[in-house]
């Protein structure tokens, strides 16, 4: 009976909140938690929030994510709603679930959660580009030692290869003592 009511004055406002399952970024890269939801009435006043970890779990902002969290505006929320937020330079630690909460004037709804997956970033080899602020923070190391007139350079083109970090530096100085 009570169904029929609210189907016949036409209340029936029910509010769905959507989420992608799953997205993956590179450590570094900024991460789209995308968020929206439909509700049948005209006026779309309310806000969101997100947390991480369960529905009601620690709230995402910029003191839980010190890299920063970007938040729709209240515009895009009303008219497209939308309730989407971007993670800025995404770290490991975020890899985790986060959920979606949006409130329309006391109608609370929840989405499913999204996976934030966090890959390391690839070991690419580098291509012989110059790296010239390591170049130059070498060179200005090497210039402000005491004993640098001692010292000279053999050959700036060889280069040299960073075994730890597998990098190379094409124009650090070979540098020998007399």
């Amino acid at each position: 009976m009570v169904l029929c009511c609210v189907l016949l004055t036409g209340v029936c406002k029910e509010l769905e909140v959507q989420q992608d399952p799953v997205i993956n970024v590179t450590a570094g890269e900024t991460a789209h938690l995308r968020c929206r939801f439909s509700h049948s009435g005209s006026s779309i006043i309310g806000s969101f929030r997100w947390y991480r970890g369960a529905p009601k779990g620690k709230e995402v902002n910029n003191d839980t994510h010190l890299t920063g969290i970007v938040r729709v505006d209240a515009e895009t929320f009303s008219r497209d709603k939308d309730a989407s937020i971007f993670i800025l330079e995404t770290l490991a630690q975020y890899q985790d679930t986060y959920y979606c909460e949006v409130d329309l004037l006391g109608e609370k709804s929840t989405g499913n959660g999204t996976r934030l997956i966090v890959r390391k970033p690839e070991n690419k080899p580098n291509s012989g580009e110059l790296n010239s602020t390591k170049s130059l923070e070498i060179l200005a190391n090497w210039l402000s030692s005491p004993s640098w007139p001692f010292y000279s350079i053999i050959c700036v083109c060889v280069g040299q290869t960073d075994k730890k970090k597998e990098s190379f530096y094409p124009w650090v100085p070979m540098i020998v003592q007399h």
